[in-house]
C-alpha cells in the first residue's frame, strides 16, 4: 500500500484536526471570533500566493522555507483549537496528585524557587531563557529549509503533530492549574491568567477563544519542554547552530520549573514525550522515502 507524501500527510492532519476542533468546539461551546479567524486565513493566503510564485520561478530553497512556514502557521494554529477543546472536557485540576508525585521524586517547584532568590542572577537569566521558546521555534522552521535540509524541517513538523496527539489526551485527563495554585505563592501575571482560562474553560458558561494569549493552559506534559527539545533536533542537522540551540533548548527546559511554571513531573513527562515523537516523525519519513 502507497504511504501518502509528505504535504498530503500534512493536509490530511489539517483536515482532520480542523474537523475535530469544530465538531469539539460546537459541543463544548467555545466560540472563535472571526476578527481573530480573518487576519490568519489571510496570512495562509499570502504564503500559499509565495509557495505558487517561488514554485514558478523554482528558486527551491525559498520554496521549502515559505512552505514549512505555512504548515507551521496553519497546524499550530488548529493544535491550539484542540488544545481548549480539551481543557474543556470535564477532568478537574489535579494539582495535589502533581505535586504528590514531585514530593515523591524529591523535588519540589517551592525548593527551586528558594534556590533561585538566592543566585537571583541565575533566576532572571532562567525567566529570560523561559520567553525564548517561540525564537527558537522559528529558527527550527526557517532554518533547516534555508539550508537544505528539509528532512529535518519535516521531522520537526511531524514530530510537533505526533506530540500534541500524545500530549492532549493527557492534558485532558490530567490538567492542572499551575503549582502556584497549590504551594500559595504568588503568580506572575501571565501565570495568573492561563489559570483564569484554565479556571472559565472548567465553568459552566460558553467560552469566548482568545488566540492571541500565547500563555496556553497545558500543563501535563510541559509543551515548553516537548517544543524546545523538538526544536534543539531539529536545529542539529545545522553545524554553526546545533550547540547553540542545544544549550538554549536545556535552558528553557530548566526554566519551566525555576519560573514556576511547572511541576517537575511536568517536564519529566515532556522529557518521554519528545523522543517518542522523534521517533514516530523518522519512522514515518522512513515509510514515505523513495
Amino acid at each position: 500500500m502507497r504511504v501518502l507524501s509528505f504535504n498530503a500527510t500534512m493536509t490530511a492532519i489539517a483536515a482532520g484536526v480542523l474537523a475535530l476542533s469544530a465538531w469539539g468546539m460546537h459541543a463544548a461551546r467555545i466560540t472563535l471570533p472571526a476578527s481573530q479567524v480573518v487576519p490568519r486565513l489571510a496570512l495562509l493566503g499570502v504564503l500559499l500566493a509565495g509557495v505558487a510564485f517561488y514554485r514558478w520561478r523554482k528558486v527551491e530553497r525559498a520554496l521549502n522555507l515559505v512552505l514549512m512556514t505555512f504548515w507551521a502557521v496553519l497546524i499550530s494554529n488548529l493544535l491550539l483549537l484542540s488544545m481548549y477543546v480539551a481543557a474543556r472536557l470535564s477532568a478537574q485540576p489535579c494539582d495535589a496528585q502533581l505535586a504528590r508525585i514531585d514530593a515523591w521524586l524529591g523535588v519540589e517547584v517551592p525548593d527551586v524557587l528558594r534556590l533561585m532568590e538566592q543566585v537571583p542572577a541565575v533566576g532572571r537569566v532562567l525567566e529570560v531563557c523561559y520567553g525564548t521558546l517561540i525564537f527558537l521555534m522559528t529558527l527550527a522552521i526557517m532554518v533547516p529549509p534555508l539550508c537544505g535540509r528539509m528532512a529535518s524541517a519535516k521531522e520537526f513538523a511531524l514530530s510537533s503533530v505526533a506530540a500534541a496527539a500524545i500530549s492532549l489526551p493527557l492534558f485532558a485527563a490530567f490538567p492542572a492549574l499551575g503549582p502556584w495554585s497549590y504551594y500559595g505563592y504568588a503568580p506572575s501575571s501571565p501565570q495568573a491568567e492561563s489559570m483564569q482560562v484554565l479556571l472559565a474553560l472548567k465553568g459552566d458558561d460558553g467560552f469566548v477563544l482568545d488566540l492571541s494569549d500565547l500563555n496556553g493552559v497545558i500543563c501535563l506534559p510541559s509543551f515548553h519542554t516537548i517544543l524546545a527539545v523538538l526544536s534543539a533536533t531539529a536545529l542539529w542537522s545545522i553545524p554553526y547552530l546545533r550547540w547553540a540551540a542545544a544549550a538554549l533548548a536545556v535552558l528553557i527546559v530548566l526554566s519551566t520549573v525555576a519560573t514556576g511554571w511547572h511541576y517537575l513531573v511536568d517536564v519529566m513527562a515532556g522529557l518521554l514525550v519528545a523522543p517518542a515523537s522523534v521517533a514516530a516523525a523518522r519512522g514515518y519519513l522512513w515509510l514515505i522515502s523513495d
